[in-house]
């Protein structure tokens, strides 16, 4: 590696490292904004350095591998290239878990909040239809269930500790579940059982829903793979096959070219991971806990 090759290198990485820094300014200024951030600053936020070194076995990984690719190619806009390509690569090529993951807690909060409705129908109190409905929920919602459970035994008021199950959660339809069982240990109320049976359907329906989407993008996500295999296959082809073709690439104009070509490559990629996996839906009962500790009355249903 010469001494332009490394300045090509330095160059392309102050070009990453500069257009991530203006995405960061773009991003919402107020932290207590309820507006939902863009595609551009959720990429900003992946890479922040707070999210990277909470990952740092994936960060150490993603840059041995850079690292490698350095060292066989000599091209040092590699760097960023091939740290960019191992961060993202296994989400876009690998199973789709934030979508099956999204489907099985809103069939779990489904089932919980069945579970409190049949409960409560049997004609027994708010607390201990929770405390009896909690170490009997499903797998993705065990750890807060539980935890409720321990809150509620240690003395935690009924209402405080519901509004952290929520917290813990962090659904839409849990917050809504939750607001239902704060209402009801604030007020009597005899609509308890039908509000949660209401939940529970939507919470079903949104994950039907969510199957179907899946199942819907089995066809391009199909695509997007195969797209992705060829071209790295094509790569490493021409890289082993034919040295001579790739020769151009180590001059810095060479360097720069490659920069540019991998950048749009990796928008467009970018674009089709934000396609196949959606933002989640936001929460819109975020203040749970505020209405918890209140010492108002809150209103019925």
């Amino acid at each position: 590696m010469n001494g332009t090759q490394l300045l090509g290198g330095l160059f392309g990485a102050g070009i990453a490292i500069g257009l991530l820094t203006i995405v960061k300014g773009l991003r919402p200024g107020l932290e207590g904004s309820s507006a939902i951030p863009s595609r551009w600053a959720s990429l900003a936020t992946s890479l922040s350095p707070r999210r990277l070194t909470g990952q740092k076995p994936r960060v150490a990984a993603c840059a041995a591998g850079a690292a490698g690719l350095v060292a066989w190619t000599g091209w040092p806009a590699m760097t960023v290239i091939g740290f960019l390509a191992l961060w993202y690569l296994p989400r876009v090529l690998g199973p789709d878990k934030v979508s099956r993951h999204a489907i099985e807690l809103s069939d779990a909060i489904a089932t919980f909040a069945e579970m409190l409705r049949d409960t409560l129908s049997a004609a027994a109190g708010l607390q201990q239809a929770v405390m009896a409905a909690a170490p009997l929920a499903p797998e993705p919602i065990t750890a807060p269930c539980t935890r409720l459970a321990e809150q509620i035994d240690t003395g935690t008021p009924l209402a405080e500790a519901i509004a952290a199950w929520a917290d813990q959660v962090a659904d839409r339809h849990a917050d809504v579940v939750a607001g239902c069982l704060i209402i009801a240990s604030r007020r009597q109320s005899g609509n308890t059982a039908a509000v949660l049976n209401n939940v529970a359907a939507s919470a079903r329906e949104q994950a039907s829903i969510r199957r179907r989407a899946v199942a819907s993008q089995a066809k391009p996500r199909t695509s997007v793979r195969v797209t992705i295999c060829v071209v790295l296959a094509l790569f490493g082809v021409l890289m082993f096959g034919d040295p001579p073709f790739m020769a151009p690439y180590d001059s810095v104009r060479g360097q720069i070219v490659l920069l540019v070509a991998s950048g749009v490559f990796g928008v467009a990629l970018r674009w089709l991971d934000k396609i196949l996996h959606p933002d989640p839906e936001p929460r819109v009962l975020t203040h749970l806990a505020i209405v918890a500790n209140s010492r108002q009355a809150v209103a019925a249903w």
